[in-house]
């Protein structure tokens, strides 16, 4: 009977000791609720490829640049009057007057 509750009494310890250790529950809730909204993004159009044509793009360690219209850009800068806002391997996204739009690599 002793060792028994030698164990339970162990047991108990271990637990109590391992609930410190740990810090909390990851399957329970956070009690503060500091969480933020997650980011609503724009809802993003294809542009029409009359405008601009996108002939192609590197990415790489130093940065993105893409040929749109023979012209290189990097991110940041204007073609006309939309703003590169990023490069990616096979797209580039724009923003014209607060609206993105999506330019892919051309197909032909």
């Amino acid at each position: 009977m002793k060792i028994f509750l030698l164990i339970i009494l162990l047991t108990f310890s271990i637990i109590m000791v391992g609930e410190d250790k740990w810090g909390r529950d990851p399957f329970q809730p956070p009690e503060e609720e500091n969480i933020p909204p997650p980011e609503i993004q724009q809802p993003e159009e294809v542009l029409s490829t009359d405008e601009l044509v996108l002939y192609g793009t590197l990415v790489g360690a130093e940065g993105a640049v893409a040929i749109i219209n023979g012209k290189i850009v990097k991110e940041g800068e204007k073609i006309g009057q939309y703003q590169v806002l990023s490069i990616k391997r096979k797209k580039v996204i724009l923003d014209k007057e607060g609206k993105r739009y999506v330019l892919y690599l051309m197909s032909r």
